[in-house]
Formats: structure tokens, C-alpha cells, sequence
């Protein structure tokens, strides 16, 4: 379930694609079954699998040494030490002006052939002006937060891989069958490949491994699930969260083969 809080159960890299590991200081509060990262949990966290080589003038990322203004919230604290938030978005609601940026490195993505090593995912700052950014940022921290108002009533039908899967192909052009065949393949486990459906979570929350045609049966919750930022055109409770987590990204991600 998606949070407006970091995590321990966070991935988050430097931007070498070298993986920071995160050891949480406090075990009082949690959110989405992970303990909450609060300030300064980041600052000397090791960096592991960074692939700078070592040179004169370069060398691997090893330690967090530092993190920016407006990555943790000024509402919220845990034994009075304020929780990190989601960073660019919370980046960007303090400090609207700046215009920061974000990119992600990461393996290759399926599909992509040629001499590619990584994939590049880079969401820039929005275009307009300062107030235009601060609004918009916000309106997609709200979403974030009301996900998670709503995911702490009742199991959310929101699954990482296959959520993701489902939106990637609607945004991509694909019609709610084709996004659903695309998501399937996401879901459901072979003989030889475990997906999705064998992770421990949804096994708990569904009570098994449920086949993906299940995950459609519901659908959206009349008044509650439609207007803005909701996706009329997705005929199940499925196809609408996950265009509602999102859409938003989406619509602004670039992705960049190297």
C-alpha cells in the first residue's frame, strides 16, 4: 500500500543504481507493516553496489551524507523526531520555486534490446510557475494520502507489480481488456516462475493464491470511486486504483535506455 511516508521497506538508490540500506531507529510506529523512517535515519546509511569505478577523480557512493530541506514532514513526528515524507513530491510543495528534478536507475526494462545496460526513469519538474508546481504537487500528495486513508479501512485492491503493470499499458494505449491481459501476465504464477499472487501479503489479505479474473470481480464503489482523478473509462475496482496510484506518474515519467 502506497504511503506519504518512507519506509524501511523503502528501495531507494543512489543515482549510480547503488542500493541504500535503511536501518530504522525506532519500532513505535509503522505504516504499511514497515517502521517509519524519521529524521535523521538517512543521514550515514551505507550504500552498497554502487558501479563507479574508483579513480583519481571517481569514486562509489558508500554513505547517505546528507538529505535536502522539505524531505520530512513538519506535521508529523515519531517520539518527537519528524517522519520522512515521499521526496519530490514533498520536495516540491516547500519549495515550489527550486523546480527539482528526480531519476531513478535501474535495470534494463523487458523488451529492450541493443548494447542498453540500464533503464533511466526521470520525472522533471513541472512547467508553469511556482504556485502552479505547489498545487499540483500537493494534489498528488493528497491522492497518495487519501490511498492511504482508505487502504487503513479495508484491503485496497492495489498490487505493486501488477497495479503498475495495468496502468503502463493503458497509458501506453491499450484498451482495459489489453491492460488486463497485460496485468495477468504479471499476477498469476507459472509451474516453473513465481509472480505475484505467491507473495506472502496477498496470500494473508486474500486468503491464497487467487487467480487474476478474481481481482476483477468488484466493481467501483458508486459516488466513492468517480470524479476527478478517477478513471471512468476502467469498468472494475481493479482498473480504477490502479490508474488512481498511477496515472499521475505516469503521465510525467520519461524512460531513457543506456
Amino acid at each position: 500500500m502506497p504511503a506519504p511516508v518512507l519506509t524501511a521497506s523503502a528501495r531507494i538508490t543512489c543515482v549510480h543504481g547503488g542500493q541504500v540500506i535503511l536501518f530504522p531507529r525506532q519500532t513505535k510506529a509503522f505504516c504499511g507493516g514497515a517502521p517509519v523512517m524519521c529524521v535523521p535515519d538517512l543521514v550515514g546509511a551505507p550504500v552498497v553496489g554502487c558501479p563507479v569505478v574508483p579513480s583519481p577523480s571517481t569514486k562509489p557512493c558508500t554513505t547517505v551524507v546528507a538529505t535536502l530541506p522539505g524531505s520530512f514532514s513538519p506535521h508529523l513526528f515519531v517520539d518527537g523526531r519528524p517522519a520522512y515524507l515521499t521526496t519530490l513530491l514533498a520536495l516540491t510543495a516547500a519549495h515550489p520555486d527550486a523546480g527539482f528534478d528526480a531519476a531513478t536507475v535501474g535495470r534494463r526494462r523487458a523488451g529492450v534490446g541493443g548494447r542498453a545496460r540500464v533503464t533511466i526513469a526521470r520525472i522533471a519538474a513541472s512547467h508553469g510557475d511556482p504556485e502552479a508546481r505547489r498545487v499540483q504537487a500537493l494534489l498528488h500528495l493528497g491522492r497518495l494520502v487519501e490511498l492511504y486513508d482508505r487502504g487503513m479501512c479495508e484491503p485496497l485492491p492495489l498490487y505493486c507489480d501488477t497495479s503498475a503493470a495495468h496502468a503502463a499499458a493503458r497509458a501506453a494505449g491499450r484498451d482495459a481488456k489489453g491492460a488486463e491481459a497485460a496485468a495477468r501476465k504479471v499476477w498469476e504464477s507459472e509451474w516453473d516462475f513465481p509472480r505475484e499472487d505467491s507473495h506472502p501479503e496477498h496470500l494473508l489479505v486474500l486468503g491464497g493464491a487467487l487467480p487474476f479474473a478474481d481481482l476483477l470481480e468488484a466493481p467501483p464503489c458508486e459516488e466513492e470511486e468517480e470524479g476527478q482523478g478517477w478513471a471512468a473509462d476502467e469498468p472494475t475496482r481493479f482498473g480504477r486504483y490502479a490508474r488512481r496510484l498511477w496515472d499521475g506518474v505516469l503521465e510525467c515519467e520519461t524512460l531513457v535506455d543506456r
